[in-house]
């Protein structure tokens, strides 16, 4: 059988969040490489419309993934196998732990599952009631229905088999990737107050309030810069409070969240990313170095998959502003270093995490697992037709 694919990309949310935006890129890439492509948020409270790829089917359900909205999930799983029935996909591709959980119960048996990991939960290994039922549920479903694993990083996929007692052999590690197509290099010249950028959500793990510290400290040795912290979430009020208390008023903007993040990357110097958890492979710090920006982050997880210290930027001990601070200074005292690194970033980006590439691998494993071959050149015009 050789035809192009059916592909249902499935995820809780379709907001601001690197993980969405990834899904948002990826739908699009595969769309146009002649697959059928569809797109179902499973809150559809959440999503931000311009982020739905033209020619992508987008399906929206009105369910939070709370487990107690039973009646929600109810009717999300009834809706959901409706959607699946008339729209036969061929692979249902889930994204985030909720999709993978809720849609994985929906679906027949005899439908290709992925699950799609990009990033370690608390979940995985913290000790609570509430952690212990989810990965008690998860490892039964995975043990159940056998999906397909992709991580975006060895830590992640390392993490998750240990977790959900899942032999390692099951993931197959692909890179988090961008279209770097949207991004155009930081010409980065020399300048008064270099911004310093950081775009994560406002949660505990971000390290924030350590950025601030670091920030201070290159204040108090005269050093000039911008900063701006870009996002939302439940820690910005009482990171805001902190920035006030430690006299950054006027050096740190708050301009929460922003739906055009590759903007802001281009009117930006340096990129920010001062985890004190684990992290996956965050598509933040790509967008960053597609952009040309030299990236100081924490040493933790996926990050230093992607970030070469010393190369293209610089990885710090997570919770050390001092170290932080310093690996700041060296950047924002020098336009040339920051050229110097801002390219190394985008070569390295262009060789590893172009989403063409990345999409293709995947693309090569549904018709593994489907058994559909590709089809030849008359078929695909026969069918663009």
């Amino acid at each position: 059988m050789n035809r192009p694919l059916r592909i249902l990309h499935c995820i809780p949310t379709l907001g601001p969040g690197g993980a969405d935006r990834f899904v948002s890129q990826l739908c699009a890439v595969q769309s146009e490489s002649g697959h059928f492509v569809g797109l179902a948020v499973i809150n559809k409270r959440v999503v931000l419309h311009d982020r739905i790829p033209e020619g992508v089917e987008c399906f929206e359900f009105d369910y939070d993934c709370s487990l107690k909205n039973i009646p929600g999930m109810i009717r999300f799983l009834r809706s959901f196998r409706a959607l699946l029935r008339k729209w036969r996909p061929d692979v249902l591709h889930c994204h985030l732990w909720p999709a993978c959980r809720f849609a994985t119960e929906a679906a027949p048996r005899n439908l290709i599952t992925v699950w799609h990991i990009h990033d370690s939960r608390e979940w995985l290994h913290g000790h609570a009631v509430r952690h212990r039922f989810l990965r008690g549920w998860t490892s039964n479903l995975a043990r159940r229905r056998r999906p397909t694993f992709f991580s975006v990083s060895r830590d992640a996929a390392e993490a998750t088999g240990t977790a959900l007692r899942t032999q390692r052999g099951r993931f197959k590690v692909l890179p988090t990737a961008v279209d770097i197509r949207d991004f155009h290099v930081r010409q980065h010249e020399q300048c008064i107050s270099p911004q310093i950028v950081a775009t994560s959500h406002f949660q505990k793990g971000k390290g924030h309030t350590v950025l601030l510290k670091a920030l201070r400290l290159l204040k108090e040795r005269g050093l000039s810069f911008r900063a701006v912290f870009a996002g939302d979430g439940s820690d910005r009020p009482s990171v805001i409070q902190s920035a006030q208390e430690i006299n950054l008023k006027d050096d740190v903007e708050f301009p929460g969240c922003l739906s055009d993040v590759i903007s802001l990357l281009k009117e930006s110097d340096v990129f920010v990313l001062p985890s004190v958890a684990m992290e996956g492979m965050p598509i933040s710090v790509l967008e960053a170095m597609a952009s040309g920006l030299p990236v100081v982050a924490s040493d933790v997880g996926g990050l230093k998959q992607l970030v070469a210290n010393g190369q293209t930027g610089f990885l710090c001990p997570p919770g050390d502003p001092q170290v932080l601070a310093e690996a700041l200074a060296t950047l924002v005292t020098s336009h040339e270093k920051r050229r110097e690194m801002g390219l190394h970033g985008r070569r390295r980006v262009e060789r590893y995490h172009r989403l063409q590439r990345v999409s293709a691998k995947m693309i090569e494993t549904y018709r593994g697992k489907t058994g559909i071959s590709a089809p030849d050149t008359d078929s695909i015009q026969r069918l663009q037709k």
